[in-house]
């Protein structure tokens, strides 16, 4: 089964959702929350952009722009990178990502993850498509049982309840 057929616009659809809200939005202030989970979606699934490094351009603090005279100009944010603690286990080197946009493909590869969040996603989702199905359908089975709990309670009540008039109309 695959997400990632030519009929789908779906992927399309995610990589500029993720590249007009997510990317755009990394780092300014108010979207704290839209940066940590970027950073948490590029560290878990190993990827980078919605569908590449390069897609961190379109950000202004990571934009290759003459006027941007920023040392993360042309680079990527630290999430991308294979590996953030190369200082030290306990300490994030937050600059690894600086200027990767400049380097080849190569150089690249060593230092960054090349593939898109968007691909990650759809891969991980793949693999795992049957425990979401067993998830699925064990709450669905949960909320069954429930439901029929509920509806022979119900029924108890009622009969109960009728009983009880008829012990009354005796009297």
């Amino acid at each position: 089964m695959s997400f990632t057929n030519n009929k789908n616009p779906c992927p399309c659809r995610l990589e500029e959702l993720i590249k007009t809200t997510f990317v755009i939005q990394y780092r300014e202030l108010g979207f704290e929350d839209t940066t940590n989970f970027m950073d948490f979606i590029q560290k878990e699934l190993n990827c980078c952009g919605p569908k590449s490094y390069l897609d961190w351009t379109a950000n202004r603090y990571f934009s290759c722009d003459k006027s941007n005279i920023s040392p993360e100009a042309c680079g990527v944010p630290y999430s991308c990178c294979r590996q953030m603690n190369d200082i030290s286990v306990n300490i994030i080197n937050t600059s690894c990502g600086f200027g990767v946009q400049k380097l080849t493909t190569a150089e690249v590869n060593r230092m960054v993850w090349t593939t898109g969040c968007v691909d990650a996603l759809i891969e991980a989702v793949e693999n795992n498509i049957v425990y979401f199905a067993y998830g699925f359908v064990s709450v669905a089975v949960f909320q069954l049982i429930a439901i029929l709990l509920a509806k022979t309670l119900h029924t108890q009540i009622n009969d109960q309840l009728r009983l009880l008039h008829q012990e009354n109309n005796y009297y």
